[in-house]
Order: structure tokens, then sequence, then C-alpha cells
């Protein structure tokens, strides 16, 4: 296997911000363009000899394409080690939790996050740092004036290794450890929250609907919600990623792609229902999450009702016909109603002025 350098021309437009590079997906498919933005991340960051990097996307157009040119380069750029998820999938929350459970130097993440996807839509490329966080400013800066002078990369001149069966391979010097995406981020989440109460709420009857939009979000629902949590499999919507989003838009706040969900809560016997967007763009957070301080006394007089549901901290539901809530993009958090271990789950009460709707 030989390591080709490369001699290539610096582009004037890959300035990065905090979510990485965002361009069309036919820009990254410009010759040298990707392979000029990972040298640029390599020769900024400074990764010593035989350091780990952690690789993965959320599935769409490109990603895999992709995955395979950074394992490459990578392998020339002297990495001892790169972690991958299976099929190349990994969610921006589930690369941090392995950068920082394996304590890798970083990782590299392909994501445009809720922008369309297909090969007319978007792809997106950032570095996160030991941290599991993004790149600070003075990183991207870095990486940005290496993208206007760079004049060569490197790339292992070799075949493509297989990312779909978990195991070890060598490509070159370097290990390509092909990883379970999933497993690492749920036990995270099992740790943090109180999945024995999630059990019982579900098995007493709790009904819940999750759209997880054809996007990466999907793997991780099956494991956590169903498997884990024991919710049904009609619980679940739209669980498996596609590269287009099956022609949706992966964005919960993007109104016609919600409108499906209104009816559930409405007239079927969903009690909680949501979206999320096709990554998720926000770290994870490192304590279970708190009712905020507004919904305590609702949350108060819901858990005198129903003592069994505890607190439910948010709901993601976009308020319209008089259904209380909103749609915001968020991380595949494991189940987005929060579960407190030490305080329970509160449902926000129902509006009386909906037809047939009752307070929880």
């Amino acid at each position: 296997m030989k390591i080709r350098t490369i001699p290539t021309h610096p582009f004037n437009d890959q300035k990065p911000g905090t979510s990485g590079l965002r361009k069309k997906v036919s820009v990254f498919q410009k010759p040298h363009y990707l392979e000029n933005f990972v040298q640029s991340i390599f020769d900024s960051i400074a990764a010593p000899p035989g350091a780990t990097l952690v690789l993965g996307g959320d599935g769409r157009y490109y990603n895999r394409q992709a995955i395979h040119i950074i394992l490459k380069m990578a392998a020339a750029n002297g990495f001892g080690r790169v972690m991958v998820g299976c099929g190349g999938i990994l969610s921006t929350p589930a690369a941090s939790c392995v950068i920082r459970k394996y304590q890798t130097f970083g990782g590299i993440i392909l994501s445009a996050s809720h922008n369309p996807g297909g090969p007319d839509g978007d792809f997106g490329i950032k570095f996160n740092s030991s941290n599991g966080g993004p790149a600070t400013e003075n990183v991207t800066e870095a990486i940005f004036a290496k993208s206007k002078t760079i004049s060569q990369y490197r790339l292992l001149d070799t075949v493509d290794v297989s990312i779909d069966v978990i195991g070890n391979q060598q490509l070159g010097n370097m290990v390509v450890q092909v990883i379970d995406p999933v497993s690492d981020y749920a036990a995270l989440m099992e740790s943090l929250f109180d999945f024995a109460a999630i059990r019982a709420l579900l098995a007493g009857g709790f009904k819940i609907k999750f759209d997880a939009m054809h996007a990466v979000n999907g793997p991780y629902a099956v494991e956590i919600l169903q498997r884990r949590l024991g919710a049904p499999a009609s619980s679940l919507m739209n669980a498996i990623p596609l590269q287009d989003f099956g022609g949706g838009h992966p964005d919960p706040a993007h109104v016609p792609q919600g409108r499906h969900l209104l009816p559930l809560l409405l007239f079927h016997d969903s009690r909680f229902v949501c979206q999320v967007a096709g990554t998720g763009r926000h770290p994870h957070h490192p304590h279970p999450l708190r009712p905020p301080e507004k919904d305590d006394h609702a949350a108060d007089e819901d858990d005198q009702r129903h003592p069994h549901h505890g607190r439910l901290h948010q709901s993601l539901l976009r308020k319209e016909q008089g259904v209380p809530g909103e749609a915001v993009p968020q991380p595949p958090r494991p189940v987005p109603f929060a579960l407190h271990a030490h305080g329970g789950l509160h449902c926000p009460p129902g509006r009386q002025d909906v037809p047939g709707r009752q307070p929880l």
C-alpha cells in the first residue's frame, strides 16, 4: 500500500462554523474539495502519531463515500486507529459519547443536521475535539487558514475496507475499528435516566409515538425505546435511515412535516408524540434534565392526579390547533420526555379547548 501525495489548489469557501462546513452535495463531490478540507483539519489539529479518531455521520447521501475517503486519508496522516460507526452511522451525541468514553483525540462527524438530504441536498463535515464538543473558534479559524493555502493532501492508495461488519480491519498501518453506533450511547442514557421508571410508565398504558424521520435517530429509538424501555414497535415511525430521509425534510420545526402527528394526540390514544431532527447538534447534557421552573406547579398538580407518571420536562409538539408544546430540533436522546432520576416525569396538562382532550 502506497501513500500518495496529491497536488491540489485551494477553494475560497471552506470557512467552517461551529456546525462545521455545510454545502450542497454537488460541491463536496468536486475533485479535491472534500479531501482539501479533511487535510486542512489534519494539518491544524496536530494529532500525535498513532492517535485515535472517531468517524461517522447521519447516513445522508454521500456519507459512505466520504467515510472511505477520510479513512484512507487518516491512514496516510499517521492515525493509529479510527473508530467508525457500523454502516457509517453515528449521531452527533453518540459520537460525543464515544470520543469521551474512549478518550480519543477527537472525531469527524458527517452531517448537515436538519438540512435536506439526497443528491440535490446538503452535506456537512465538522471536527469535534477530545471533550466531545465542537472545535473551538481557534481551531476552526486554523482550519480555514490552512484551506486557503493548501497545495497537497495525502491518501493511502488502496481498496475500500468494509464498514458494515463490527470488528477490526487493517488499513495500512492503521486499525479501522467498526463499532456498534448505538450501544455506548444507550448505556450512557441508561446511567443518566431512570429507565425502570420509564419502563413502568410505558407498561402501564402510557402510549407514545416517535417519528425518527428516516434519519439517524431510528436505530437509537429502536434500541432505547423499544428494546430497553419496552415500547411496542408500533410506537416508532420512519425508523430506517435513508440517504434522502424518504424525501422528507428532517426538521421538526418544518410545519408540514409534523402535521401527521396531530391526529395521534387529538383523535387517537397516544399520550405523547414527537419528532427529532436529522441528527443532534448539541452535546449530551452531563446530568439528568430537570423540569423548567415555570412548570413546577403544573407538574405538582399532575403528580397528584397521576403519581406514576412523574414529571415530563418538555413536549416537542408545535403549538397548533390548541395542542400544547413546541417542535424544536433536538438530539436523539433516549426519550425526548427525559425522566429525571430523582423527580420523575412531568406531562403538561392537556388544553381544555381541544374537543375530547382532557388533562393528563
